[in-house]
């Protein structure tokens, strides 16, 4: 738990966006799979939803690789911060 409750806070914002990430990733996986088990898959809406699919992994990388390193570093420093005044 951090010194300054709102870095907590954005962090919770954060880990929330990679649980809708995750939940659509999930979904854009699984039409993936439902298109391509058809007697005759339409190429271009798989294609549509694998492009979909990469942007959300791109996000999630995003978010998990740079953004949560700069909020835990954020986090850290909160308190010397604090501890200053």
């Amino acid at each position: 738990m951090a010194v300054d409750k709102r870095t907590d806070e954005l962090m919770g914002h954060v880990e929330s966006m990679l649980d809708i990430i995750n939940d659509m990733t999930e979904d854009m996986q699984s039409r993936i799979k439902k298109e391509e088990t058809k007697d005759n898959p339409d190429e271009s809406r798989i294609h549509f939803y694998q492009s979909q699919l990469n942007r959300l992994v791109k996000l999630n990388g995003l978010l998990e690789d740079d953004i949560l390193e700069v909020m835990i570093s954020i986090r850290n420093i909160s308190g010397p911060i604090e501890y200053m005044e």
